[in-house]
This record gives structure tokens, sequence and C-alpha cells, in this order.
């Protein structure tokens, strides 16, 4: 029952996701769950606030390929990657993801969220976002301005 409660939720956001125009258009992102991470509603969210901030998602979801993001981000003029860290088994190959990115687009900025993130190195921690939706509005003004 909670599977099915967790994906009708996920199919009303997506839904409100998918019909939200951004106005004037600032920036373009791609938000996407890496490797073996299959929970997105959180991620959905944070896409719909960046939607309504401007920012133009491109929405891949859950269990992207790095090459695929490689290819997307390169393709399209992405300025800003989002990433959801929920209960990924597969940290490691995370590290080794979010490594490869940054090294292939050292100017792209990246977000990361969900409750997993905190447990990336602290490398990473300059990335991380706030879990609070009311945090999101000063970040994204420091950091897409």
């Amino acid at each position: 029952e909670e599977h099915y409660m967790s994906h009708f939720i996920q199919q009303q956001i997506a839904h409100y996701f998918y019909h939200y125009d951004v106005k004037s258009k600032r920036a373009t992102a791609v938000a996407v769950c890496p490797v073996d991470e299959m929970h997105q509603i959180g991620l959905l969210l944070f896409s719909i606030f960046l939607k309504q901030h401007g920012i133009d998602v491109l929405f891949i979801g859950e269990a992207t390929p790095v090459e695929d993001v490689k290819d997307l981000i390169a393709q399209n003029d992405i300025s800003l990657a989002a990433f959801s860290l929920t209960t990924s088994n597969e940290l490691d190959s995370v590290i080794d993801f979010l490594d490869a990115l940054i090294k292939a687009f050292p100017q792209l900025k990246i977000a990361i969220g969900g409750q997993q993130s905190t447990e990336l190195p602290e490398r990473f921690h300059p990335y991380l976002i706030s879990p609070d939706p009311v945090d999101w509005a000063a970040w994204v003004m420091n950091t897409m301005a």
C-alpha cells in the first residue's frame, strides 16, 4: 500500500511539473537520480521550485547513467545539475558519478539533496541544499544570480 501511495503522489506531482511553463527562462537545469537511486519525489518538488524561479528543467529522474547526463549537459546548454540521494546502495558509484561531471563541466552548478546527501565526502558539502524549501529561495538567488 505504501508503494502504491508514493507512486500515486509522484504521478500527481509529475503531472503538475510537466504542465508548469517557465515564464521567463533564466537558465536550464537537468534533474537526475544517479546510478541506483529510485526515489524522485523530492527531486520533482525541487524541479517545480526551479521552474517557478525561471529555470527550465529537463527532468530525467531515476537511475541515470553518467554518460547520458554528460551528453545531455553538452547538448542543451545546462548550467545546473540537481541530484537526489535518498537510498542509494552504491555511494562509491555516486561519488564517481559526481566527480566525472565536475571534471567534465567545471563551471556546472550542482545541487545535491536527499536524506543520504550528507553521507557524501566533505568535498561535496558545498553542493548540498537544505531539505527545507524555505531555504531554497535564498539558495537560488545566490547560486543562479
